[in-house]
């Protein structure tokens, strides 16, 4: 994202030079002081957070007073249709198979990636013993897997983290999350709790043309979010 967004400037926008720096950090632990920016966006991105809480708070601590904070997201979960697509589609990118799935490509699923990871560390497990561990540490990142099996092999309790249906997956390597689901109106509350005046807008679209973002501003106005697609979510810091 750096790079292409460097790409972007340097082709397009040249009077921004020296004017916009680009920073690879973590959106749990932002690499800004406290109280100095305008504002924070978050597009396409929420849904692979996998602490969505410490990123709010990040959001809470890195606006000055009247900053804001824009959430945009297309996993809607107040819609049960949006619901019932995506629950299916964790459930394959948990356990497979791999290949197409409506718009989206299920890639290795992560009970793979977790067998690899054990027969990484521990190489003298057989087969059997992998398999039936990766399917006990579900959500869990490396570390936390080796940490509990390496707990199990010197006598203590198997790990006791099975997949459920409804689950969102967690890679394993990397500890981000695919796809996870919001109520744009539960991150509002989110986010009022921590000292903004937040409101959420369900989302039809409106890029497309003026008449477009004519309907999707209409839509707005009415209690559609279960219908929507999309959301966005608007914070002012108090």
């Amino acid at each position: 994202m750096i790079q292409s967004h460097a790409r972007v400037n340097a082709a397009h926008f040249s009077e921004l030079a020296g004017r916009v720096h680009l920073v690879r950090g973590d959106a749990s632990a932002m690499p800004l002081r406290s109280a100095c920016a305008d504002i924070v966006l978050s597009i396409e991105a929420i849904s692979h957070y996998y602490d969505v809480d410490a990123f709010l708070d990040e959001c809470a601590r890195v606006l000055r007073p009247g900053g804001q904070v824009l959430v945009s997201d297309g996993n809607n979960g107040a819609n049960p249709g949006i619901r019932a697509h995506v629950t299916e589609f964790w459930d394959r990118l948990e356990n497979g198979p791999e290949g197409p799935f409506g718009n989206e490509v299920v890639p290795e699923p992560m009970v793979q990636r977790r067998e690899r990871v054990l027969r990484e560390r521990f190489p003298e497990l057989p087969a059997t013993r992998v398999t039936e561990l990766a399917r006990l540490t579900s959500g869990m990142d490396r570390a936390q897997i080796e940490a509990a099996v390496t707990t199990h092999l010197r006598g203590g309790p198997a790990p006791a983290s099975p997949y459920a249906r409804g689950q969102c997956p967690r890679d394993p390597e990397w500890g981000y999350v695919l796809e996870q689901l919001f109520d744009g109106r539960d991150l509002a509350s989110r986010l009022e709790r921590r000292g903004f005046v937040a409101r959420a807008l369900p989302h039809f679209g409106g890029a497309a043309n003026d008449w477009v973002h004519a309907a999707n501003l209409l839509l707005r106005t009415l209690p559609t979010h279960r219908w929507a697609r999309a959301y966005r979510v608007v914070g002012r810091r108090r």
